[in-house]
């Protein structure tokens, strides 16, 4: 614990020369100063509240709106993230105060390359490259990562989400029809007739790994593994913004410190 300097008594006249009102006022002086100095004597910030398990309908038809920045602390068992209303998809209700939730999984969303948040809601299968009010200029491949479905394990990640286990799925059924290009870091591999625009993309590292895989639709699926974290998660992505699907690890990775 953190030591102060002792009260100095010189030039302090003795108890009998103060009446006792004064002396209490002395006393409550010193007490205020040493209340304001030391930190382990500050206030502590109150623990958010369990979310309501049913939403009223007074809260749910509410037209109030609370800040869209406030978060809410889900806790996914062995780690916990504090994430802004704005990021979490599915949104709360808008007049829902932050709160603490219990979940078995996080699902957000942001925008790639600049990890912003959306201006609209894209659980209900939203366009991943809206036109927003906000006035922002955007590059021709910018778009929305929709994290499905992030989640903690103790044994395996979810297989959904391992691009070994994707790859190795890949290779079992398409054996030697497939293209494998290696680069310094990742894996491109595509079928050997082209035609439909299909690839899986693989970056597999110590510490993370993820995929990115494209059939030829507006959207691709991916998934990545975090080792180090435990986590895993699922996400979907335009065709044209996985092209900075290299973008797609550091980003996430660097929202998930900042909501640690």
């Amino acid at each position: 614990m953190r030591r102060y300097g002792t009260l100095c008594k010189c030039g302090v006249p003795q108890r009998r020369n103060f009446p006792g009102v004064r002396l209490e006022m002395v006393r409550g002086f010193v007490l205020a100063i040493a209340l304001a100095a030391s930190p382990t004597l500050t206030a502590a910030k109150e623990p958010l509240q369990d979310c309501p398990q049913r939403l009223g309908s007074g809260l749910l038809s509410s037209s109030s709106f609370q800040d869209p920045a406030r978060r809410f602390l889900i806790d996914l068992g062995s780690v916990s993230f504090s994430v802004p209303w704005i990021y979490l998809s599915p949104r709360p209700p808008k007049a829902l105060p932050a709160c603490r939730r219990n979940s078995d999984s996080l699902s957000f969303q942001f925008w790639l390359p600049d990890a912003s948040a959306p201006e609209v809601e894209t659980f209900l299968g939203g366009d991943l490259a809206p036109l927003e009010d906000n006035g922002k200029v955007r590059g021709p491949d910018a778009g929305i990562v929709k994290v499905v479905k992030l989640q903690s394990f103790a044994g395996d990640p979810s297989p959904r989400a391992d691009a070994r286990v994707f790859a190795s799925n890949i290779h079992y059924i398409f054996g030697d029809e497939l293209h494998i290009e290696d680069h310094q870091n990742s894996r491109m591999i595509t079928p050997k007739d082209p035609r439909d625009g299909s690839y899986l993309w693989i970056k597999d590292g110590e510490k993370a790994r993820i995929y990115v895989f494209c059939n030829g639709s507006a959207v691709c699926r991916g998934g990545f593994v975090l080792s180090d974290a435990s986590l895993s998660g699922t996400f979907l992505i335009l065709e044209k913004t996985a092209s900075m699907r290299e973008s797609i690890l550091p980003v996430l990775t660097d929202l998930l410190k900042q909501w640690s």
